[in-house]
């Protein structure tokens, strides 16, 4: 029988190169490069958080920076509140003065909002707290810090529209606001312990943001007030990473791709970057899923002027089928459907992509890993999978009839050669 576990937390992917003034933060390790810190001994109890509601925290994209002070991450379940995740950040200290967590995700800002975190210092001396963002062209803007008092739950408000930022383009000095109307890549919560040792708890993280329409039955979304070029239906076959792909079945005569429309910064210099309200909107569709839609063209691709989603595969369920292919790179299992949830049943023989549990330290389940590694082509796959806001279908749990390849046996240990015989 599967049990149900939650997904946790996401890959750390890699940020931009520094600047070799102070303050520029220096280019991380590659994607997947791991940063390990020595161990401490665990922490005393903490006092119940009186953050009213579960945040950002939940999200499974979080990790240390590694390119500050060497620090371990660990998500927590909250004390006396089963299935509520609060962070911590544990820093030995060091050269930089400083260490982080980082959030991987893209984001709008609100232009009038704020950013509020909860935070627990253990100990006995305050600790600075900061935000920074990463935006797509590589610039790096960080507020005025604040500070959290010892021992008791301080709740921090950081004001998005406040001109205290500092950034490359101001020498490091807090005199300006962040971009209006960009979206930023990477979300920094940055511990400033003058290079000592220091532990944070981080919880109800929250930020006022732009969001993305709801992807709902029967309702049909506008994007941009463009025309549609072309009118499709069809079944959606892939839907991650901000792109759409419907399968060259239904009234579509061949597999179709959708992007984000490309937005140019205004004002500024920096890189064109995907709508990150579409690729919201993208990302909650599901392969199985019913949808009509206008794609107009641009130099970058096709692109939504409408979408309206027609049938809606279940969120949540279990399914069986064979496996079809196993992608060890992009941690994907591709099952090709032969029982689907109740309401999936349209998605029978048909293909079903299933990224693998994470662990608190945003790797794969070792054990659904090793399954998956193992699996061939046509070999019976059982999985109970969850769609999550923002994340692809994940696997909860994972069983197949393939037996485990058997554990080999130690090899006996071969006898000492005898020694000389001392003469008499």
């Amino acid at each position: 029988m599967l049990s149900r576990l939650a997904p946790l937390l996401g890959l750390l992917a890699a940020l931009a190169s520094g600047s070799a003034l102070a303050g520029a933060p220096a280019r991380p390790p590659a994607v997947g490069e791991a940063v390990k810190a020595p161990e401490r001994p665990d922490q005393p109890a903490i006092p119940p958080s009186p953050a009213a509601a579960e945040g950002l925290e939940a999200l499974p994209w979080w990790s240390a920076a590694p390119w500050e002070d060497p620090a371990t991450f660990e998500k927590l379940e909250e004390p006396g509140r089963p299935g509520r995740a609060m962070l911590r950040l544990t820093t030995v200290g060091g050269k930089m003065g400083k260490s982080a967590l980082v959030l991987s995700r893209e984001m709008l800002p609100s232009e009038t909002g704020a950013i509020r975190v909860t935070v627990y210092i253990p100990g006995k001396t305050p600790v600075d707290i900061a935000i920074g963002f990463f935006y797509p062209d590589d610039s790096y803007y960080e507020a005025l810090p604040k500070q959290a008092p010892p021992g008791e739950w301080r709740t921090l408000t950081f004001d998005l529209a406040a001109a205290n930022f500092k950034t490359a383009a101001t020498g490091w000095k807090h005199t300006t606001a962040l971009p209006r109307r960009e979206p930023f890549n990477r979300l920094c919560f940055i511990l400033k312990p003058d290079g000592k040792e220091a532990t944070a708890y981080f919880d109800g993280l929250s930020m006022d943001s732009v969001q993305a329409p709801r992807v709902e039955p029967g309702a049909v979304l506008q994007f941009a007030g463009q025309s549609a070029k072309s009118v499709v239906a069809g079944r959606v076959a892939k839907s991650s990473a901000g792109r759409l792909e419907l399968s060259g079945d239904g009234d579509v005569a061949k597999a179709l791709a959708i992007e984000p429309r490309r937005i140019k910064p205004e004002g500024r210099s920096g890189k064109a970057y995907a709508d990150p309200l579409e690729r919201e909107v993208i990302e909650q569709l599901v392969p199985g899923d019913l949808v009509e839609l206008g794609w107009y063209e641009s130099p970058a691709g096709k692109h939504l002027a409408w979408l309206k989603l027609v049938g809606q595969f279940p969120r949540k369920g279990r399914l069986s089928g064979k496996c079809k292919a196993w992608d060890q790179a992009a941690g994907t299992l591709t099952i090709e459907i032969a029982a689907a949830p109740q309401g999936g049943e349209r998605m029978v023989g048909k293909d079903f992509p299933l990224l693998l549990k994470l662990t608190p330290e945003g790797k794969p389940d070792p054990e659904q890993l090793r399954l998956a590694a193992r699996l061939r082509p046509g070999d019976p796959v059982e999985a109970e999978y969850q769609k999550r806001p923002g994340d692809a279908p994940r696997a909860l749990a994972l069983a197949s009839s393939v037996p485990a390849p058997p554990v080999p046996k130690p090899e006996p240990k071969k006898p000492e050669p005898p020694g000389e015989k001392e003469p008499d």
